[in-house]
């Protein structure tokens, strides 16, 4: 009986052990499929915010063949002012304010005595720069023009862009106070860094 019992208790002392041993595996399980769901969770985060990127970057293509189709002319002008400005070692920022401030980007803008994009003086610009009346409104050649005379007036104000902006406004003898604020207060327009 002695034996029956000690056998018993050992028997129990067994059981309890390896029901022990049995819960602390569940516990590590647990963990374990918590731990991989969270890791699913992630990657699946991470898989939609690619998925939302793609997307916004699809959306961006499409916005922007969009435009070039829908209005060739401003895709045509800011190209051809990018191109032009980096040609002449301007900043295409200032030249897109200037043209956004001169014409709206309207190439065939026209006031008094200035036209096209950049709004070119045809009666002071047109034999210096060998410009006549059907050139003057062409983008391309609009653009080059008022890039040279930028050019030019930039590098007889020394490099100092407001004095070069109130020249290319109003040429040597005239001032007009309003005009360089507007050009900083464009959203294309950047200030030098």
């Amino acid at each position: 009986m002695a034996r029956k019992l000690v056998f018993v208790s050992w028997l129990c002392l067994f059981l309890f052990f390896i029901c022990l041993d049995m819960r602390h595996q569940r516990d590590r399980l647990a963990v374990k499929v918590k731990l991989n769901r969270k890791a699913l969770a992630n990657q699946q985060w991470e898989i939609d915010r690619a998925r939302d990127r793609n997307q916004e970057m699809d959306e961006l293509i499409w916005m922007r063949r969009a435009t070039e189709l829908h209005n060739a002319d401003w895709a045509l002008i800011t190209k051809t002012i990018y191109r032009k400005a980096s040609e002449y070692g301007l900043r295409p920022d200032l030249m897109l304010a200037v043209a956004h401030r001169e014409s709206n980007f309207n190439p065939f803008a026209q006031s008094s005595v200035a036209r096209g994009v950049m709004q070119i003086n045809y009666n002071v610009w047109a034999e210096p720069l060998a410009l006549d009346e059907a050139s003057i409104y062409d983008i391309e050649k609009n653009i080059d023009a008022g890039c040279k005379i930028m050019r030019m007036y930039l590098d007889e104000a020394g490099g100092n862009e407001i004095r070069a902006l109130e020249l290319y406004n109003c040429g040597y003898k005239l001032t007009n106070p309003r005009y360089v604020p507007r050009i900083q207060s464009s959203k294309f327009y950047q200030a030098p860094q």
